[in-house]
């Protein structure tokens, strides 16, 4: 599997099988949106400009609406966020249970702990200053306990989004200093350690 971020909050997930794109961007904010190709488009529906489905090449299958799906081997379910107006995601492929959140609130509610249940990955944002700051992001985190943690939606080279560093997030899961890479890789479950929450530093790939 490969994931990688196109900065804000657009993530491409690569299986053995199919591509997913998640929340492809139309204004950038300072960033361009790379040629993609995708099996599954997947807008969540939280922030305006995020459903640029046909920028992606391909004939992706538009997943908008919260309910259970599966297309190409990958097996979704959408969830709405109880103080949101859009959802969240899991997402099974390559024996890896995913998890993909955006705001979902100062805190995640114990029904919303159940429905995400045992998680390998989880992405969510880290740079808000009001909603889905550091701080909030890290006790999600703690919640849900996943084994690999990917942040994004923080402020990077190019961004205008107004938008804050990893550096805080990074320190509170002890990953300070870590090195950022292009794209996660990660040939099967058992590549992730059991006796910690890695977390993983990526550039954004962007047009």
């Amino acid at each position: 599997m490969e994931i990688t971020w196109h900065g804000n909050s657009c993530v491409s997930i690569k299986s053995n099988d199919a591509t997913a794109v998640i929340n492809p961007y139309k204004d950038g904010k300072g960033f361009k949106l790379p040629d993609l190709k995708a099996d599954v488009c997947i807008v969540t529906n939280t922030q305006e400009g995020n459903d640029n489905a046909e920028a992606l090449k391909g004939e992706p299958k538009l997943i908008d609406w919260p309910g259970e799906y599966e297309v190409s081997g990958i097996v979704l379910n959408a969830m709405r966020s109880p103080e949101t107006k859009g959802f969240f995601i899991t997402l099974v492929a390559d024996n890896l249970r995913i998890c993909y959140l955006e705001n979902v609130g100062k805190k995640l509610e114990e029904d919303m702990v159940d429905k995400i249940g045992d998680i390998d990955i989880l992405i969510l944002p880290v740079g808000g200053k009001e909603e889905m700051d550091a701080k909030t992001a890290h006790e999600i985190a703690e919640t849900i306990e996943p084994r690999c943690i990917i942040p994004m939606n923080f402020d990077v080279d190019g961004s205008t989004a107004g938008l804050s560093s990893p550096d805080e997030f990074l320190k509170l899961v002890g990953a300070a200093g870590v090195a950022s890479l292009d794209q996660y890789k990660i040939s099967s479950r058992s590549s992730l350690k059991d006796d910690k929450t890695e977390c993983v530093l990526l550039e954004p790939q962007v047009g």
